[in-house]
């Protein structure tokens, strides 16, 4: 069994966990997951995801249970206010009763008085303008990241961006700091449905290979 590990390489062990990562829209509300390796997960995606300059700027809300049911309920209601009187669609209302019916949900934030400072800060001057980019691509590995770590312990998830129409009334409910700007809600929670099969584009149409050794042989 060693040897057969030794032959594998690495980098097949990272991409044999992170296919597990899929959107899963039908998610249950029996916790297969503790709470304690929830919260593990997302601290460790807080402690090994790169960031500009190490300014580490994401920040998580876990929102389980009684709290998950509220934030969608708030979802629900903005959506409301939004349609007026046609009323929220109801293919978006079956989604929105899966969400409140999983087992949480990871809301994903990039603090941006923290991007300010950095934007302001005399050693940074040449690379100001891209703080707010390089802040939400930071932010953007982190959801990945814990996506596919819940994926892998068996969990479904599907990210969502009901911001900015909930923003406030979330920020309201739970006094959320209002430097903190929401860029993403991780709905997750044991998978109660199919999962749709991925499609994929050429690789060719996507991957360009530049090799100076063998274009000279050629």
């Amino acid at each position: 069994m060693t040897s057969v590990l030794k032959s594998i390489r690495s980098s097949d062990l990272l991409f044999s966990l992170v296919r597990k990562r899929r959107t899963t829209h039908k998610l249950g509300r029996e916790r297969t997951l503790q709470k304690d390796t929830i919260t593990g997960i997302l601290r460790n995606a807080l402690l090994v995801t790169p960031s500009s300059f190490n300014s580490q700027t994401t920040r998580m809300i876990l929102m389980l249970d009684d709290d998950n049911r509220k934030l969608w309920d708030i979802a629900e209601r903005c959506l409301e206010d939004v349609c007026g009187d046609n009323g929220v669609p109801p293919d978006t209302k079956d989604k929105l009763e899966d969400f409140r019916g999983a087992n949480g949900t990871v809301l994903f934030y990039e603090d941006r008085e923290a991007v300010s400072a950095l934007r302001s800060n005399p050693k940074f001057t040449t690379f100001a303008q891209y703080f707010n980019s390089w802040s939400d691509q930071t932010n953007a590995m982190h959801k990945y990241l814990v996506w596919s770590a819940l994926c892998t312990e068996g969990l479904g998830a599907t990210l969502q961006h009901y911001n900015p129409l909930i923003d406030q009334k979330v920020a309201d409910e739970w006094q959320i700091n209002r430097d903190w700007e929401l860029l993403g809600q991780l709905v997750f929670g044991k998978p109660a449905g199919p999962i749709k099969e991925k499609s994929f584009l050429p690789m060719e149409n996507r991957l360009i290979i530049h090799d100076e050794k063998q274009e000279k042989s050629g």
